[in-house]
């Protein structure tokens, strides 16, 4: 992987950055994942309906896509996994 030659790695890794509100972002990746985990699939629903809208915590600011080579902080990728993952469940609360 170029990022991990040229040191850009640690910079993905590193969830902090004044570009993008990345403690929400890591408060509501951990919600997402305890959901779906604990099969509350209705709450997860509700979340995922109040919390995603577009841009948010700025995360698709275009700087934050700049400087490695393939993606963007870990952080946003796994919360963008997490919200993919969790549209596509096809469960009932039990």
């Amino acid at each position: 992987m170029v990022d991990q030659f040229l040191d850009i790695l640690e910079w993905r890794q590193n969830d902090e950055s004044f570009l993008y509100d990345w403690k929400y972002i890591q408060r509501l990746t951990k919600l997402l994942r305890d959901l779906r985990l604990d099969n509350k699939f209705i709450k997860l629903m509700h979340v995922i309906r109040s919390h995603t809208v577009r841009n948010l915590g700025n995360i698709l600011d275009s700087t934050l896509y700049l400087r490695a080579f393939s993606g963007t902080k870990l952080l946003i990728e796994e919360f963008q996994k997490e919200v993919i993952q969790n549209t596509f469940i096809n469960h009932h609360e039990k």
